[in-house]
C-alpha cells in the first residue's frame, strides 16, 4: 500500500490524523502532531434476532413445584406476587410479558422459557470502506476536474 500523505514510498504504520485513520510511509509519519497507534481498531457489530416460546413441561415444572409447597393457583400467585390470571394464561401454554415468566422462573427455580436464536447478523463496517487514496492522487484528480470543467463551460 502506498502512503496516504505523499503517494511516493509504500505505508509502514498506521496513523491517527484528525481522528482519521491514514496509512502513511516513514518520513511523513515523523509529524510531531500526529497521535500514533499500532492496532487498528474494527467496528464491528453484532445483534442476534431471539424468539421465546414456553417448554412443552411448562405446566408440569409448575404443578409439580405447587405440590411440593402445597399450593392452589391462589397461593402460587401470593408467593409469587404474579397474577392468577397470567399464572393461568402461562400453564395453559401461552405466552405473557417475558419479565412476569422471568420472575416465575426465579420464584419456582426452573426454567420454563426456550430461547431460540432466529438469526445471527455480524456486520464488519471496516469492510464497507472504499479503496483509500493518498491525499496528492486526490488533489491532482480534482484539479484535473476543475480543469475540465472551466473549458467545458468556456
Amino acid at each position: 500500500m502506498i502512503c496516504e500523505i505523499c503517494g511516493k514510498r509504500k505505508a509502514t504504520r498506521t496513523i491517527i490524523i484528525e481522528g482519521a485513520e491514514v496509512e502513511v510511509c516513514d518520513s511523513c509519519g515523523n509529524a510531531d502532531l500526529i497521535q500514533s497507534r499500532s492496532k487498528v481498531k474494527t467496528n464491528r457489530r453484532k445483534e442476534k434476532f431471539v424468539t421465546h416460546r414456553l417448554r412443552d413441561d411448562t405446566k408440569t415444572r409448575i404443578e409439580d413445584f405447587m405440590k411440593s409447597r402445597g399450593f392452589d393457583i391462589r397461593a402460587l400467585s401470593l408467593y409469587t406476587k404474579i397474577s392468577e390470571r397470567d399464572l393461568s394464561n402461562i400453564m395453559a401454554g401461552r405466552l405473557v410479558d417475558i419479565s412476569i415468566i422471568r420472575k416465575l422462573e426465579k420464584a419456582i427455580g426452573k426454567e420454563l422459557l426456550i430461547e431460540e436464536v432466529v438469526s445471527e447478523i455480524i456486520e464488519d463496517e471496516s469492510d464497507t470502506k472504499s479503496e483509500r487514496v493518498s491525499l496528492e492522487s486526490f488533489l491532482k484528480a480534482e484539479e484535473r476536474d476543475n480543469g475540465k470543467r472551466s473549458q467545458e463551460t468556456d
